[in-house]
């Protein structure tokens, strides 16, 4: 990987370039890549533990390790991701990223293009079943699939945001607009015609800061197989930093079928000496298209309330404690969304936890 940074005046540039290959090696391996942190053993179709076989991301139903091999299965990865989806594993990337600040006002734009690896589907004969994957290297060097070609996704947007107002004693007023685009084909090789956009307004004060906003993440209709993906992906970012401390969005499922809406509040307050805050954060998600359960009836879009309360304190100049609670209330179409049967499904998700970070700092400074 490659990172060159220019800055000047109230300019910064970015440019990156990142490459993944398993060895430099030729022949069989040529110039492809396997995605990695895979689980070395895997249950067969039947439920027989066997070996994951060599060069392929298995595929289990709903990509969990512990479920059995299924040919319409997700890929299921030793560890999942914290970040979005763990099949982001890219070939190679190449990023430009350009910001414009002044005491008022901020503009940025981005262009990113991901690859990706072309796979061949296949299936493994183990122990009285089939272990079924996504197969990235060749298996003998007459293996006929071609697996030299590459994926390429585009991204591309910018973001705006400018301080409308500063009224002596309320605070002051900022809005933010962002819009992006995808393009080119997506991971699994579809046309990809998917966009992002988000509009937010803030309120800062001494103490307390509220943001009102409202973002769409555009998806595909179940009701008829998709010929291209409008299925729009965040990249590689924290995603519970935008929907939710519970991650029912973009982490490790990757971007819900038919999209996301989510209509939030937010508001967090700070105490005078600056060592003790708490925020509070309201997210109301719904579908962006319109979905079906499996029984091809159609579901309401209107998928669940989330509420996240986060408290910080600092206990000296390196230390910080953290504790939080986090609570999505589902509805009923959150079952078919997140492919759920009835004793998985709850409607009532909670979650709470207490964190120590500690960043010493090892430069000594004058």
């Amino acid at each position: 990987m490659a990172l060159l940074r220019f800055r000047k005046s109230q300019w910064q540039l970015e440019i990156g370039k990142a490459y993944n290959q398993n060895s430099d090696a030729t022949g069989i391996s040529g110039t492809s890549y396997l995605p990695g942190n895979l689980p070395v053993y895997i249950k067969n179709s039947v439920g027989v533990i066997v070996p994951n076989p060599a060069g392929m991301v298995p595929l289990t139903a709903m990509g969990n390790i512990y479920n059995n091999s299924a040919r319409t299965g997700s890929p299921a990865y030793s560890n999942s991701s914290g970040i979005n989806s763990p099949s982001q594993d890219y070939k190679s990337f190449t990023h430009l990223y350009l910001v414009y600040k002044s005491s008022t006002s901020s503009y940025s734009f981005l262009f990113f293009n991901d690859r990706f690896g072309k796979y061949k589907l296949d299936s493994v004969p183990l122990d009285g079943g089939f272990v079924y994957g996504r197969r990235f290297v060749k298996s003998t060097p007459a293996y006929p699939f071609d697996y030299s070609g590459l994926t390429n996704r585009f991204t591309y947007g910018m973001m705006a945001s400018r301080d409308l107002a500063d009224i002596n004693g309320i605070g002051k007023f900022n809005l933010q607009l962002a819009a992006y685009y995808q393009s080119g084909r997506d991971r699994d090789r579809l046309p990809l015609n998917a966009y992002h956009y988000s509009l937010m307004a803030s309120l800062q004060t001494k103490s307390f800061g509220y943001n009102l906003g409202y973002e769409v993440l555009s998806g595909n209709k179940t009701s008829t197989p998709p010929k291209q993906s409008h299925r729009f992906d965040p990249l590689y970012g924290t995603p519970h930093r935008h929907w939710g401390y519970l991650d029912y969005f973009y982490t490790g499922t990757g971007a819900p079928a038919g999209g996301l809406k989510d209509m939030y509040f937010k508001t967090r307050w700070v105490a005078r000496k600056k060592r003790l805050s708490s925020g509070l954060d309201v997210h109301a998600f719904y579908l962006q298209q319109e979905s079906q359960n499996t029984e091809g009836g159609a579901i309401k879009n209107y998928l669940g309330t989330e509420l996240d309360w986060i408290n910080s304190y600092v206990l000296n100049k390196y230390t910080t404690l953290e504790v939080g609670l986090a609570a999505l209330f589902n509805s009923a179409s959150m079952r078919f969304v997140k492919n759920l049967d009835d004793e998985s499904y709850k409607p009532t998700s909670k979650w709470a936890y207490v964190q120590i970070n500690i960043k010493p700092d090892f430069i000594l400074k004058n």
